[in-house]
């Protein structure tokens, strides 16, 4: 509880809240409805020492409401998995065709083609995706990082954009740019109302050109 007045959201909770305003609030002109892109944490630290399977409670709580298949969640409420532990990714390999998303530090090397045969996809931490370039590294090429995981049929989602902590240039406007140009296929931010807006921006300028 925050200041023992407001309980923590549950899954459940977010589930909830989500379907409903897919139902009554639907986005306008646009392909696929609202989701949720969902992290287990410590999946191995609560097994081990808590005798608690985080991995299968998120599947069951997930087919409690239907939203075990990809099918299914289509339909209602979009639904991702990330971690950074691979035998989460694996359980839900071996339970359901839902899209999973294997996190990536910038401290460990990573075997893309092992984390191809379970993963649909990576989300780097930008400092790893960017450092991949070596002596090519470029702000404004494409990335070979993300190339390779294409040819692998990954998705790339690196993490996380901060309009208030930038890294690569002095304005947020040409920092969400250059991921961009990296040719990402997704963005982790913490001001989604701003990347969008980027985003949007800049696809018009395409059209125009």
């Amino acid at each position: 509880f925050y200041d023992d007045l407001y309980p923590p959201m549950r899954l459940e909770n977010a589930i909830e809240l989500m379907l409903e305003l897919n139902e009554k609030s639907p986005k306008q002109g646009r392909k696929f409805k609202t989701g949720l892109y969902i992290e287990t944490k410590a999946v191995r630290f609560y097994k081990e020492k808590r005798n608690v399977d985080i991995a299968k409670i998120l599947y069951d709580t997930l087919e409690k409401y239907d939203l075990h298949t990809v099918e299914k969640a289509t339909e209602k409420l979009p639904i991702f998995i990330e971690s950074f532990e691979q035998d989460s990714l694996l359980y839900f390999k071996s339970k359901t065709d839902l899209p999973t998303v294997q996190l990536m530090t910038s401290s460990i090397e990573y075997d893309l083609d092992w984390i191809s045969s379970y993963s649909n996809g990576v989300g780097p931490k930008h400092t790893y995706m960017f450092n991949q370039e070596g002596e090519d590294f470029n702000l404004d090429k494409p990335s070979k990082f993300v190339e390779k995981c294409h040819e692998l049929d990954m998705k790339v989602h690196p993490y996380v954009l901060q309009d208030d902590i930038l890294v690569y240039s002095e304005d947020p406007i040409d920092e969400v740019k250059i991921w961009e140009a990296k040719g990402v296929d997704g963005y982790f931010t913490e001001f989604p109302q701003s990347t969008l807006n980027t985003l949007l921006y800049t696809k018009s300028q395409r059209e125009l050109a």
